[in-house]
């Protein structure tokens, strides 16, 4: 996870309070949804549940999100992320090779079943696609 710390790190305080398009977040917000969303992730391999939630369900979440943290500060992002990203990591570490073959069902796919290998696969997938999704703001507005 020191993708996300070092653009934290390094955002600047413009750039913070910029909203991102394609997201409709601020930059500070996307920075907050990545680190909030860490141990909803770790939950991933986890072939004994069904991953929750509709596409409609998580776009809810993330407008309340938003309006909830819309102030969040680069301190707080990194101590969540800090606090966050060893569950995640952790999750990662135990998925053992007879496990990824392994089943889950996620919901905010239509309830597609996918194998716990492209869920391990996802993890990072989903916080580059949110970080390029900023960068690319950031870059449009400079």
């Amino acid at each position: 996870m020191s993708l996300p710390i070092e653009f934290v790190r390094t955002c600047s305080d413009d750039d913070w309070a910029r909203v991102v398009p394609v997201e409709e977040r601020t930059v500070g917000v996307m920075a907050y949804h990545i680190a909030a969303l860490m141990p909803q992730m770790a939950t991933w391999f986890d072939v004994q549940v069904e991953v929750p939630g509709s596409v409609a369900e998580q776009d809810a979440a993330n407008a309340v999100e938003a309006e909830e943290h819309a102030g969040v500060s680069r301190v707080e992002v990194l101590a969540l992320i800090q606090q966050n990203a060893p569950a995640v990591a952790a999750a990662m570490r135990a998925v053992t090779p007879e496990w990824m073959e392994s089943i889950v069902k996620f919901a905010p796919a239509g309830g597609r079943e996918f194998p716990v290998s492209r869920m391990v696969a996802l993890n990072p997938v989903h916080v580059s696609k949110h970080l390029a999704a900023v960068r690319a703001a950031i870059a449009d507005l400079a």
